[in-house]
């Protein structure tokens, strides 16, 4: 099986964790919006960092489960 295969079965398998983080990030940045006093440029940054942060630990997780499941 080829790893395109393999990340599209890892990403299936995790849809639900990636739209509620994805959904708890829009949520940060609809509060930002709303609020004068919180300011949007450093909670869109936070929202940048924790999608980033997100995607590199997807990445790691991947290729960590993938390894292992093809030494098996």
């Amino acid at each position: 099986m080829n790893n395109f295969r393999w990340f599209w079965f890892f990403i299936k398998s995790r849809i639900n964790w990636i739209l509620w983080i994805l959904f708890l990030n829009i949520i940060l940045l609809g509060v930002a919006y709303i609020d004068y006093e919180i300011s949007v440029e450093s909670v869109f940054y936070i929202v940048i960092l924790n999608v980033g942060l997100s995607i590199l630990f997807l990445l790691f997780t991947f290729v960590k489960e993938v390894r292992l499941s093809k030494h098996f």
